[in-house]
């Protein structure tokens, strides 16, 4: 048995379980922009030798079938088994050793965009609008005095494409409150990305499909959709509108992002229906038995083989 959570060249000889590693909001494949006719046949042929697919939901199962096109049978509402760290660990005090910062009475924020370039050089937005360090009235004097002021530490989690770029961007610049998570960070401490997650207090990010996950603590998130149409235009987006799916406040300038984070800090109930709404559709389980309904599956699917 190979279990796999991204594409790949798949052995029809295996037994083979698809986790994949997100809830599609992007277009994949058939339902992607800039993938050719080829490629998108190619996918389907290879996804056709899986032999189950871990799902979220009915819905999940709806929008990558659009995306590569089998048996909706192939399909296996389990839940996805890196939410069950998302609702069990404890975040704070992972990422206060692994930063080796002191998180006690702090707010958290994490910062985690979505890439904006494949490997294989495809476009995905616009590689430099896309950065809240980028925002219009950014200073990092004045950003950085605001997190001081409201004891906020900000989590920067960018996608490893751009880890580099934004260390150069923040290189010498005295920031006391701000901090890069890299992954091997967390590779040097065999802890899982999912363990830290729950720290966050509030969650910003643009696209990544990290913040249908974050929905099950029902905490608050805030979007920076800095190049919503040309990543419409060059990617593909699987659901719109996207002020529906994105279930939080839109901010395009610093000062809208400082007023909208006091606002989510100070209140629980802020975009809290349209949380829920979203999480409802998502996830058809809420709770951190994932990985043992997939354990039981793969039983079967070892069992029947």
């Amino acid at each position: 048995m190979f279990i796999y959570t991204h594409d790949s060249a798949y052995d029809k000889n295996k037994i083979n379980v698809q986790l994949w590693h997100g809830f599609p909001l992007k277009g994949l494949s058939y339902m992607s922009n800039y993938l050719k006719e080829e490629k998108k046949k190619a996918n389907q042929r290879e996804w056709e030798k899986i032999s189950s697919i871990i799902s979220y939901s009915k819905t999940y199962n709806t929008l990558m079938n659009a995306c590569y096109g089998v048996n909706g049978d192939k399909y296996v509402i389990t839940g996805m088994p890196r939410n069950d760290l998302l609702l069990s660990s404890n975040g704070k005090k992972i990422l206060s050793e692994i930063l080796n910062i002191d998180l006690i009475g702090k707010k958290v924020i994490f910062y985690m965009p979505t890439f904006r370039k494949t490997i294989f050089g495809q476009e995905n937005g616009v590689a430099d609008k896309f950065n809240i360090l980028d925002l219009n009235g950014y200073g990092h004097k004045f950003f950085d005095n605001f997190l001081e002021q409201n004891n906020i530490v900000l989590i920067l989690k960018y996608h490893p494409f751009h880890v580099e770029q934004v260390k150069k961007h923040i290189q010498n610049k005295k920031i006391n409150n701000l901090y890069i998570l890299e992954d091997n960070y967390l590779r040097d401490k065999k802890t899982d990305l999912y363990e830290v997650v729950n720290a966050a207090d509030l969650l910003i990010t643009d696209y990544s499909s990290i913040y249908f996950d974050y929905l099950l603590l029902n905490r608050p998130i805030i979007f920076t959709p800095l190049d919503l149409e040309e990543y419409d235009k060059n990617r593909g987006f699987l659901l719109e509108p996207y002020d529906f799916w994105a279930p939080g406040p839109k901010c395009y300038t610093l000062e809208q992002l400082t007023e909208e984070i006091m606002k989510c800090l100070n209140n629980n109930n802020y975009y809290r229906k349209e949380r829920e709404t979203v999480c409802n559709i998502v996830h058809h389980y809420k709770d951190a038995n994932s990985s043992e309904r997939v354990w039981k599956l793969i039983d079967e699917l070892m069992i029947n083989n």
